[in-house]
């Protein structure tokens, strides 16, 4: 062998060798693009998968409003609570104008207290989470309570109402606190 052929061997292996390397870098770039593509693909499911579902929303609106409902209550309890306290004349005696404010502000406070229940309660209803307790239920003594608790509004409007029911009336199978609701709403 002489020292020209052993030149012309290495020279083709040093081609074969760049062609193939210049094969292999071909396939990494191709194989670099389809993992550029396949990496947005697993970020674009990624986003899908982590995004909130309008479940998730509905749930946490719900939440949200639980929470402000049951802040709002502590202060509206103690109102109640000084309200009640004031037109009981325990601290002292008031003037007609006085109770008639305080009486103002008793009936407002309950409207509040009353729509926020209501509140809860629809809430509830669109979460499917209320659950009615059907037993046996005096409807009579149902619209007095409905008329009793709503006899402040009666008064600071000047409306007498009377109840006019029979007092034999079977009693009825009903969720007591959902059929007040519903009797307070008439």
């Amino acid at each position: 062998t002489s020292p020209d052929t052993a030149l012309r061997d290495l020279e083709g292996r040093l081609r074969s060798a760049e062609e193939e390397r210049s094969d292999l870098e071909f396939v990494l770039i191709r194989a670099r693009e389809s993992l550029e593509v396949l990496e947005n693909e697993v970020i674009r499911y990624q986003k899908l998968v982590t995004a909130p579902t309008p479940v998730d929303e509905e749930l946490d609106l719900a939440q949200a409003i639980v929470e402000m409902a049951q802040e709002l209550r502590t202060p509206m309890t103690s109102i109640m609570g000084y309200t009640d306290m004031l037109l009981s004349e325990s601290t002292g005696i008031l003037g007609a104008v006085q109770s008639q404010f305080m009486l103002r502000i008793k009936v407002n406070v309950e409207r509040l207290m009353q729509m926020l229940e209501n509140l809860l309660r629809v809430l509830a209803i669109d979460l499917g989470t209320l659950k009615l307790s059907p037993q046996k239920t005096d409807f009579v003594a149902l619209v007095d309570d409905a008329i009793t608790a709503s006899s402040a509004q009666y008064r600071e409007k000047g409306i007498t109402l009377h109840l006019e029911i029979q007092d034999d009336m079977p009693p009825i199978t009903a969720d007591r606190d959902a059929m007040q609701q519903v009797i307070s709403h008439l």
